[in-house]
């Protein structure tokens, strides 16, 4: 999937040097900053992550919203109460998502980390989790509108634990061992989990659980 995300950006981005450069010429001359010209910063990604995004709502949310933008800036619809309907109309998209989005299946750790277990809360801030050489036995992460960094690449993991990771409108970078297994249970609106992690399943060792929630949020495992 990643590889077809690249593929599509890449002719996306030669399609639009063409262009670009066919207007430079005079050969295809057309208006580059036309009103709303900056909606395409929402409609484009939306589009690409449509096609390839196995979760199509958020993407789909996206789209409407770019083009409702840039009908907007072309006087066609108003948009000044879309301005005060948003938030209402994300707190009731989140509020569907949960109620329609099935319950991930249970994993084998499915309980908060211990109450010793190290946590660190950022909010509009910076946050760091140093772990390098400790018994590690889970971890709790939030980051709202800000960022919280856990270093446990070199932690010693001698059994399966869990890491509770939440970015609301912020995002969680998790450094982990690599001699354990990663396995990761999501639930976000218009956010999500990126898992860089080895894919390679090591028979006998241990798993992090990596249980996450995002809202215009991301959670990345490295």
């Amino acid at each position: 999937m990643k590889q077809a995300k690249h593929i599509i950006w890449g002719l996306v981005l030669i399609a639009l040097g063409v262009l670009y450069g066919l207007n430079q010429l005079h050969l295809l001359p057309f208006e580059l900053f036309f009103k709303g010209w900056w909606t395409l910063f929402i409609i484009l990604p939306s589009l690409v992550a449509l096609i390839t995004d196995p979760n199509k709502m958020p993407a789909l949310i996206g789209l409407l919203f770019g083009v409702f933008f840039l009908l907007d800036a072309w006087n066609v619809v108003d948009g000044g109460l879309l301005w005060k309907l948003i938030l209402p109309i994300l707190i009731v998209l989140l509020g569907i998502k949960l109620l329609f989005s099935r319950r991930p299946q249970a994993c084998a750790v499915d309980a908060p980390p211990p109450a010793e277990a190290p946590h660190a809360v950022a909010v509009f801030s910076g946050q760091e989790l140093r772990l390098g050489g400790q018994v590690f036995r889970g971890a709790e992460a939030t980051a709202i509108f800000g960022g919280v960094d856990c270093y446990a690449q070199d932690a010693i993991v001698r059994e399966d634990c869990t890491i509770r990771a939440t970015a609301v409108f912020g995002g969680v970078d998790l450094h982990l061992p690599r001699n354990v297994n990663v396995k990761v249970v999501s639930n976000g609106l218009f956010g999500g989990v990126e898992n860089h992690h080895t894919d390679t399943v090591m028979e006998g060792a241990p798993t992090i659980y990596v249980y996450s929630t995002t809202v215009f949020g991301g959670v990345e495992i490295h």
